[in-house]
């Protein structure tokens, strides 16, 4: 499933809630970052998927744990806010396709991407 800017009514139809995010990628180069999630199953299985947000430009964690450790997903959401494109003056996917995803977990910390497309991959 892809998240764009036009399709962000998506995000309601991904339950991330309680999700383990222990490691996020960032390709630098292709302006790309992958979160891997892991959830446990009510049969204790395991069951991934990964987030590949593209044409990313800006990304920015905290990680300083204001509610205390925790590394599962609270809640995730979308800011297609205009002044999202004043921080970028002249760069071309800013003005209209760009989104700011924001990840906050329960240790209160915050992922903000600034992306044009999320990508929703199931593994097992």
């Amino acid at each position: 499933m892809e998240i764009t800017k036009k399709t962000k009514d998506r995000l309601r139809k991904l339950y991330l809630h309680d999700g383990e995010i222990k490691k996020i990628i960032c390709d630098y180069d292709q302006h790309m970052i992958i979160i891997p999630i892991s959830f446990i199953m009510k049969n204790n299985d395991k069951k991934f998927i990964e987030l590949i947000l593209d044409n990313v430009y800006y990304f920015d964690i905290s990680m300083y744990e204001p509610w205390g450790e925790g590394i599962y997903i609270s809640d995730i959401m979308i800011n297609d806010d205009s002044l999202i494109s004043s921080r970028f003056e002249g760069r071309e996917c800013i003005d209209n396709d760009c989104f700011e995803f924001i990840i906050i977990l329960n240790s209160g910390d915050k992922i903000r991407i600034i992306t044009s497309k999320v990508t929703y991959n199931e593994k097992y």
